[in-house]
């Protein structure tokens, strides 16, 4: 039995109605609005879950969204056989009850996507969980995490995964607090040791909200680079990594070669994110602009990666490899099939034929190119160069 309840702020029945032991799966959606009516079903809703969790007791997978009371986050702690939960909202998240999901025996996917996901101080936190993890193993059965946490939490968070985990999938959302991106670096290390043997796929999405206030004269460093990256080297095994930042990578030529050295599996590599409007290009590309790679880490992607799928990179495409003498063999990597690359740098003129040249040399068999740049280059002579070496039409 699957019960939705996609507008309950419209629901003209009783929620008990919905009440049966055979029930396995409940949506809730109560929206974003502060309204009278919603504050008289965030109680409803607070006591149908908590018979929710006495009736049906083999329920399965719950999921809510929206602005919920700390109350109703807190009667998911009796729902012990639960397979999925999902929570997503304007809402806070106790010690204790993060402690009580952690303890439950079946837990295989977890969403805690919250304005506030921990309502307390990092040492309540970790006295929390260090007391049940004296009691037993956390998070047994966890194979695929999405978590929006600051770095600190996530360190405390990534402590209590069991050696061995088997973790699959990791999402790991940064709060928008303005900080160095180096922070996450702990906390991914922890991760890559407790998850090195298991983890095959990974987002890392750390944006800043420029909403709140920072120290222009001293702004964080919001550019990652390989050092931030470097405990990831560990998975071995992962086949999807996505870089979501505030700002594009500062990964050179030489960056990504090592990348491509950790990550022999790797299918889906995507590292581009355009700027965000509020950034001053001038303060915070600095760096960046020194150390982007070039149209020529292509190639070594494509000899390093057999398996890549899909990539995503920011790409300085005016400087061009020098023509090989004798010209290179087209390699063996016919994986790839979509390629975007970013363009950090405009107003210079590129040239079409070397780039589409550059760009088979390394992965002749592509079905999508985009470029993800300005949209004041002809980038249409570099599809119909790229297509026209084995007299394939552009894709429209």
């Amino acid at each position: 039995m699957h019960l939705v309840l996609k507008n309950a702020t419209r629901q003209h029945f009783p929620l008990a109605l919905y009440l049966s032991p055979s029930l396995q799966r409940v949506t809730v959606d109560v929206g974003f609005r502060a309204t009278k009516e919603t504050e008289t079903l965030r109680e409803s809703l607070h006591d149908f879950l908590h018979a929710v969790a006495r009736v049906s007791t083999n329920l399965q997978h719950l999921h809510l969204r929206g602005r919920l009371s700390d109350r109703v986050i807190d009667s998911v702690t009796f729902m012990r056989a639960l397979r999925s939960l999902s929570i997503c909202g304007g809402s806070q998240l106790m010690p204790r009850t993060l402690s009580s999901i952690a303890c439950f025996p079946s837990l295989e996917d977890l969403r805690l996507q919250l304005d506030c996901p921990i309502a307390a101080s990092t040492t309540d936190l970790a006295e929390t969980l260090s007391s049940a993890d004296s009691k037993t193993v956390l998070f047994p059965s966890l194979r695929a995490l999405r978590i929006r946490v600051s770095p600190a939490a996530a360190e405390l968070f990534f402590v209590h995964v069991p050696h061995g985990s088997r973790l699959q999938t990791v999402h790991l959302e940064s709060d928008l607090k303005p900080r160095s991106v180096d922070s996450w670096t702990p906390a991914l290390a922890i991760l890559a040791e407790r998850t090195h043997a298991s983890l095959t796929s990974l987002t890392l999405d750390v944006q800043t909200s420029f909403c709140e206030a920072f120290d222009h004269a001293s702004p964080p460093n919001l550019h990652i680079t390989l050092p931030t990256l470097a405990p990831l080297a560990r998975l071995a095994h992962l086949h999807h990594f996505t870089l979501d930042a505030t700002v594009p990578p500062d990964l050179s030529d030489a960056d990504l070669s090592t990348l491509a050295t950790w990550w022999p599996k790797i299918q889906v590599l995507n590292l581009w994110s355009r700027p965000v409007d509020s950034f001053d290009p001038s303060t915070h590309f600095a760096s960046a602009q020194t150390r982007t790679a070039t149209p020529a880490t292509l190639a070594v992607l494509a000899a390093r990666c057999p398996r890549l799928r899909q990539l995503t990179i920011p790409t300085d495409v005016t400087v061009l490899p020098l023509p090989a003498h004798p010209p290179l063999v087209v390699p063996s990597q016919t994986a790839l099939a979509r390629l975007t690359i970013g363009y950090m740098r405009t107003g210079k003129t590129i040239d079409p034929a070397g780039l589409a040249e550059c760009i088979y040399r390394a992965f002749p068999a592509l079905e999508e190119i985009e470029f993800d740049c300005d949209d004041k280059t002809s980038w249409a002579d570099v599809l119909d160069r790229y297509f026209g070496f084995d007299g394939r039409p552009v894709p429209i």
